[in-house]
């Protein structure tokens, strides 16, 4: 499965508050539902020495962890996680209106996204699964 993943073009990461025996998970997935857990003492660079994403070379989605800007041949915010900053933003900033606009922008890009056909792009599909 480890070679498998690395031949993917897309590739999720997450370092996630899940504990195994008390060290922290990193989470690395791939479109066909290939998921590998990675138990780790540490976040960044240590973390994910022998990791599949160390020598990883397709498109990287994770969550802004800047450790991940080092992997991978290219890179893309989970929107998932773009959404939920936006909206930290409408609440911490009520009165601006920016905020409110891009929110919904990247639901509706989302969407429309999600709506095309299959046979766009056999690649990926975007994921938002979580805080609209």
């Amino acid at each position: 499965m480890f070679a498998d993943m690395l031949l993917s073009q897309v590739m999720h990461t997450d370092c996630t508050n899940a504990k195994v025996n008390g060290k922290s998970v990193y989470v690395f997935a791939t479109p066909d539902g290939k998921v590998m857990y990675f138990a780790r003492e540490k976040k960044g660079h240590e973390g994910v020495k022998s990791a599949v994403v160390e020598e990883y070379q397709g498109t990287l989605f994770y969550d802004h962890e800047s450790t991940f800007f080092n992997y991978g041949s290219d890179h893309q915010e989970c929107l998932a996680h773009v959404l939920r900053y936006r909206k930290d933003s409408m609440g911490n900033e009520s009165d601006r209106t920016w905020n409110k606009q891009i929110h919904s922008l990247i639901r509706k890009m989302i969407h429309y996204r999600n709506n095309l056909p299959p046979e766009t792009d056999c690649s990926m599909r975007l994921q938002n699964s979580h805080n609209q």
